[in-house]
């Protein structure tokens, strides 16, 4: 024999064991350990939740960005989500609570608030997002203002009511999300409301009394800004506002310097 050449082995496990030789089906192991996941992952916030339970979001760094990577996550079940969501509109009441949940939300300019709204299939997270917002709106205050223009959330929800054979539970709470917006956001997030006025009249026609309150509480806070009341008034002259079932008075007091608007509101 050659000395060169390598004389045979005997095959073993190991020489035989090879990409050439396909072992058959396999488990997918990452789909194996999806539901797993979730599951830690539902403990886990579970155990976070209760864990802050009577304390300031604001007197810990890690609870806020642990709750935001829950929500943006595709690897979360929704049932974990919505139990951030839950906790989020719960904690949202409290005035300091409120400030650190819109601060931490305006830190990515409102891009998990935008796939919140928009980008997720579940009415029931869409739902409890709106909540979230309306809760957290309805504490006024000059810095809040600035975080709201961050997120601009207006044009997302007027974007979010526009979608076609959108769920009416889900139009309601939008509605009363934007209700809560238009008296604690700026000028340009108010223009939005403005400009989508008629819009929201009309998809509110058919929807509960509530929904159509929320659309009327809308355009309460708009009339008292000079720069809508005008078109406002008109819109009124053509019956626009009798639609959902309310009504402004617009009035000019006579005498005035600068014609200062009176304003009244009922619901008929």
């Amino acid at each position: 024999m050659n000395a060169l050449q390598r004389s045979s082995t005997i095959p073993s496990v190991h020489s035989w064991w090879s990409d050439s030789n396909w072992p058959g089906a396999t488990m997918n192991l990452q789909a194996a350990t999806k539901p797993l996941m979730r599951y830690l992952y539902f403990r886990q916030a579970k155990s976070i939740i209760r864990g802050c339970s009577g304390i300031p979001l604001a007197a810990s760094s890690d609870v806020m960005p642990a709750f935001k990577g829950y929500l943006g996550s595709k690897y979360v079940s929704e049932a974990t989500k919505l139990e951030v969501l839950r906790e989020l509109a719960r904690r949202g009441e409290d005035a300091n609570d409120a400030h650190t949940i819109i601060k931490a939300l305006a830190a990515d300019e409102g891009m998990l608030v935008a796939s919140m709204l928009l980008l997720t299939t579940p009415n029931m997270l869409r739902t409890w997002t709106c909540e979230v917002i309306a809760r957290v709106a309805a504490h006024e205050s000059p810095s809040a203002r600035s975080l709201w223009a961050e997120i601009q959330p207006c044009g997302l929800l007027v974007e979010l009511l526009r979608e076609p054979n959108l769920d009416s539970g889900l139009k309601q709470a939008a509605l009363s999300a934007l209700a809560a917006l238009t008296s604690s956001v700026d000028d340009d997030e108010l223009q939005i409301c403005y400009d989508a006025a008629e819009d929201l009249i009309d998809l509110v026609q058919l929807l509960t009394p509530e929904a159509q309150g929320s659309v009327c509480a809308i355009l309460a806070n708009l009339v008292v800004k000079d720069e809508f009341s005008a078109g406002l008034e008109k819109m009124e002259k053509n019956g626009g506002f009798t639609k959902v079932g309310c009504h402004c008075f617009i009035r000019r007091i006579p005498g005035m310097e600068q014609d200062e608007l009176k304003i009244g509101w009922s619901r008929c």
